[in-house]
């Protein structure tokens, strides 16, 4: 290289991302080398299966010491995002198990 040597800071790449088929992997390379894996599926019945599982995870209560821990609001609001993203694909994929809304009748 020529010239006077840049100024600014080296650029370090620190996300690589894998894209198969069925799934994608997101490496975050932070402090400890390639610490963080996230992965992405792109079948909505292994989403679907995901989201069960949390949801399940969430209901079942929590004994600390014998003691059952107490239910907070931030609980409360993450399962009831989860349900409903749930519920939205569950209907996306299955529409015909979509409740029917029932209207009140006039007399």
């Amino acid at each position: 290289m020529r010239g006077r040597p840049s100024t600014a800071p080296p650029v370090v790449k620190l996300d690589y991302i894998l894209d198969f088929d069925t799934i994608t992997y997101t490496f975050k390379n932070g402090r400890m080398v390639m610490s963080e894996v996230k992965d992405d599926p792109k079948d909505p019945h292994v989403i679907l299966e995901k989201y069960a599982k949390k949801i399940d995870k969430l209901k079942e209560p929590v004994y600390i010491n014998g003691r059952k821990k107490r239910i907070t609001k931030a609980d409360k609001l993450e399962l009831e995002k989860l349900q409903s993203k749930y519920d939205e694909l569950h209907y996306k994929l299955w529409p015909e198990d979509k409740p029917k809304r029932k209207y009140k009748r006039n007399k």
